[in-house]
């Protein structure tokens, strides 16, 4: 196998991807290069270790801001039941809409209390 070299753009390019990823061997695919070589590039040049680490401490800050986020904020979570979507992230029924959220039958609006007909007789739809 070709061994390639690891130019300054794939050192960029390694160091942008391990940023965002906080993964060396993603980075390492990202750039296009091993992470053979990049460990070997990190033992012998100081400057590329300074940026190396410079990489893991902004995806490390981006990791700490979104677990912070998630404690804080919450996870939206849907409700499964039966092994199917009940209710979505924000607490609506999965599923198709009601006719009165559609506007009825034929695109016409709907007034008073939704309703659905079952079989002749009409039901009041409880929210």
């Amino acid at each position: 196998m070709k061994r390639l070299k690891l130019t300054r753009e794939r050192q960029e390019r390694f160091l942008t991807a391990l940023a965002e990823t906080g993964i060396v061997s993603v980075a390492a695919k990202i750039a296009g290069t091993s992470r053979t070589r990049v460990y070997e590039l990190r033992n012998r040049d100081e400057a590329f270790t300074a940026a190396w680490e410079d990489a893991e401490e902004r995806a490390a800050d981006a990791l700490e801001a979104d677990a912070w986020r998630r404690a804080v904020d919450g996870v939206p979570e849907p409700l499964v039941s039966a092994g199917k979507v009940v209710r979505d992230d924000e607490g609506r029924p999965e599923g198709p809409r009601p006719p009165a959220e559609r506007g009825g039958r034929r695109g016409e609006a709907i007034s008073g209390s939704p309703r659905r007909e079952v079989g002749s007789r009409q039901h009041q739809i409880r929210g």
